[in-house]
């Protein structure tokens, strides 16, 4: 009986012990035209929809917080220190990410790779998104998150 427990709980305990790995935001630049970035994201879900929506989130989060390398925004539009920004303007980033107000700011979103296990074994898809910035950056600086002209 006691082998049976414990080889029971051997064999939950390798279960148990899977690797995970760090997902990361993962935004290559695209295009920028009359205002609007197109950027290739990719996002990570059970479902494909899931997987889309969190694409979108990362590029919006790129944009904001680390900026798009090769691009005309080299520089984040809020700032690089991400956690300070978050808690400084809680009350707005609490509507915009809960609310999902950043969807307002993606004209379209395209798929580009259907939902599958990707290179790294989670699931997920690449997607096209294009991101209007000029009317990102007004709604950032009404909200005075940022002067005008990014300062």
């Amino acid at each position: 009986m006691k082998k049976i427990i414990f080889s029971c709980i051997g064999i939950l305990l390798f279960l148990s012990c899977k690797t995970t790995t760090n997902l990361v935001s993962e935004v290559k630049y695209k295009s920028y035209t009359n205002q609007i970035m197109s950027v290739e994201a990719i996002g990570y879900g059970s479902n494909a929809s899931k997987a889309l929506a969190n694409a979108q989130k990362n590029a919006i989060d790129v944009i904001l917080f680390r900026g798009v390398p090769n691009s005309n925004l080299n520089s984040p539009l809020v700032g690089t220190n991400e956690a300070l920004a978050l808690q400084k303007h809680k009350k707005y980033f609490e509507t915009f990410y809960a609310n999902k107000r950043y969807l307002s700011f993606i004209t379209q979103s395209v798929t580009q790779t259907p939902f599958r296990k990707l290179e790294n074994g989670n699931k997920g898809l690449r997607a096209t998104i294009n991101v209007n910035i000029q009317s990102l950056r007004a709604d950032l600086e009404h909200n005075g998150l940022i002067r005008k002209f990014g300062y």
